[in-house]
Parts: structure tokens; sequence; C-alpha cells
């Protein structure tokens, strides 16, 4: 699959992948002061918020894919912004451009 401008789809390349690329950072890598962070203001917070072009659930787990505004990839202040979002969930971090959410069990 290939956007309109001709480029590789980024879902496809992940799915590709199929777990061979190695995690970044997990929730669980998180320490208490980094699980307490929260952006100072809005452009803060749209920059570290996993803000993507594409969302989708797969594999047990919503994907986000992407990049946030100016560029910055995300780090642990988006494993973060997510943990919060979903309580209970287990973030992922493959690359600045690629986080995924994997919710409890109902």
């Amino acid at each position: 699959m290939s956007h309109d401008d001709g480029e590789r789809d980024p879902l496809d390349a992940l799915l590709e992948l199929d777990g061979e690329e190695e995690l970044l950072l997990t929730s669980e890598d998180l320490t208490d002061e980094q699980r307490a962070w929260a952006p100072a203001n809005l452009r803060e917070a749209m920059q570290q918020w996993p803000f993507s072009w594409r969302c989708e659930a797969y594999d047990g787990a919503l994907q986000f894919s992407g990049e946030p505004p100016e560029g910055e990839g995300w780090d642990w202040r988006s494993v973060a912004a997510a943990v919060r979002a979903y309580p209970g969930a287990r973030v992922e971090l493959r690359n600045p451009g690629w986080l995924s959410v994997y919710l409890p069990e109902a």
C-alpha cells in the first residue's frame, strides 16, 4: 500500500517487521517522576501526545503511526501521556513515530 505521493505506508512496513524491531521504551520502564509528567502548555502537549496521521487496531493494540508537529520524535513523554489516557494499558514505543497501546482485558 502506498500514499498518494508514492511513499510506502508505514503500517505495512511495521507489519512486515512482525516483532523484529526492538522496543525503545515501554510503560513499565517509566520512573515515577516520568509517570507524573504533565505538559506545561498546549504546544508541549501537541508535541508529545501521539497525534498521528493513522491509528489502527491491530494485534490486540491501538497502533499509532506518524510524527508529532515539527518532526520531533515521540519519547518517554509520549509514553507517559498515553499511560494517562489509557489507564492500565501497556504502552510500547518502537521508534520515534510508532506507538502501540495494549488495552487491559475487559
